[in-house]
Formats: C-alpha cells, structure tokens, sequence
C-alpha cells in the first residue's frame, strides 16, 4: 500500500492570516511555521481526497494570501494530481496518471510548466519541469512530489506529509509536530 495525502503550499510572509482565514471558516488544519516565505497548510477534510475540498481550501488560502498556492494530492503513490491556485482562481491542474480511474478519460496530463515557475518565481526551471511532469522517471507519486518541490524550491516536508502523518508515520525530519499549529 502506497501513500495517500494532500497539502497545501502557499507563498506568503504570514501564518497568521493563513490561521485566521482557516478558523473563520471552520477548517480543521496543521499549519507549518512560513520558512523561506512558504508556509504548508494539512487540512483535514481534503485527506478524504474530495476534489471539491481541495478546491475549496485551494481557493480559500489563495485568496487570503493573494498569492500562489499549490495544492497537492497522492493517491496511493500512484498518482500525484496538483492544482496551482493565483489570486484565489484555479490557473492549473495536473494529473500524472489520467486515466486512473476511468480508461476513457483523456491521456492528457495537463500541467503547464511556465505558468508553475512564474508563480513560484523559478522561470529558470521551466525545461527542466516540463521534462518532469511530461516524463515517466519515477516509480512512486511521492517522488515525482520530490523532485518538483525540489525544482521549484518549494519546502520540503510538504512530501510524504499530510494531516494525519503526526499521528500515523513520522514526520519529516525538518519538521516536527511542535512546529505544526493546530487549527480547529
């Protein structure tokens, strides 16, 4: 059995805003400390993987911040989706296994790499991201999680991490439970 978790990664210089938003409207999230101006949000509801949760909570968070935010789920580590968020508005999606579920569903990934790399201001990588959203080199969800978070420069815990992983698995080694505040 592989992973299943979802995140959030938003750009922004201010938990506060992040936590206040969350609370007002009665999300029930772990939010990581902003390292970097990047701060990682685990709501609890998207664990379900309910896409209109992550859209919701995506929506919720880019507005609030009035930035970037990019909303991750893997299913099973066989399937890594994103959704990348501006301004409050769904701009992207990608889906690097398509016809997961349904074999009549487009082959089409989506994804758009210089869209991504502008909001995370990392132009310089849009080669080498759409090598990896295009490309088949990875074995599990979490590692093509890996290697895009590490081409766009975005934390590191947000892989393998999800609401539920301070209770179920460890944590990531640069993050740990006391760093997290609870949001209920």
């Amino acid at each position: 059995m592989g992973n299943f978790y979802t995140n959030f990664t938003a750009k922004t210089d201010s938990q506060t805003i992040i936590i206040d938003a969350l609370r007002a409207n009665k999300r029930v999230a772990l939010v990581s400390p902003v390292i970097n101006d990047y701060l990682v949000v685990f709501d609890r509801s998207c664990e379900d993987q309910n896409y209109q949760d992550l859209l919701d909570v995506g929506r919720l968070l880019s507005e609030t911040t009035q930035g970037p935010v990019l909303g991750v789920l893997n299913h099973d580590d066989d399937m890594l989706c994103y959704l990348l968020f501006i301004n409050g508005e769904l701009q992207d999606e990608y889906n690097s296994e398509p016809q997961y579920f349904d074999d009549d569903a487009s082959p089409d990934r989506g994804g758009d790499p210089e869209l991504l790399c502008s909001a995370f201001d990392c132009q310089s990588a849009v080669d080498r991201v759409r090598e990896i959203l295009e490309g088949d080199d990875h074995t599990f969800a979490c590692e093509l999680h890996q290697i895009l978070v590490d081409t766009l420069g975005l934390p590191t815990y947000a892989v393998d991490c999800g609401y539920y992983s301070k209770e179920v698995v460890e944590l990531p080694p640069d993050l740990s439970a006391d760093d997290l505040v609870d949001v209920e």
